[in-house]
């Protein structure tokens, strides 16, 4: 008999528990009224974007451009030779 009062009182406790979670629950849920959460609406407006527009004329051609060489005015002219061992003759 005794381990039928336990058994008896655990799932007593148990039940009497699960109402109070349950009340709790009603009282939360009735005294604060559930309000929207307002959520920001972005509008974007279109953002314009530039884009080149290749075209050419049925009339173009390549032009060339000029080469430029560089032009020498004065010769160096060497005044005394070196040796391969780097002394002066």
């Amino acid at each position: 008999m005794n381990r039928n009062v336990t058994i008896l009182i655990v799932f007593l406790t148990v039940i009497v528990v699960a109402g109070y979670l349950l009340w709790l629950r009603g009282k939360i849920s009735s005294s604060e009224p559930a309000a929207p959460v307002p959520t920001p609406t972005v509008t974007s407006a279109p953002i314009p974007t530039v884009e080149p527009i290749v075209s050419a004329s049925p009339s173009a051609s390549p032009k060339t451009t000029p080469k430029i060489t560089p032009k020498v005015t004065s010769k160096v002219t060497p005044t005394k030779a070196a040796t391969s061992s780097g002394k002066v003759q």
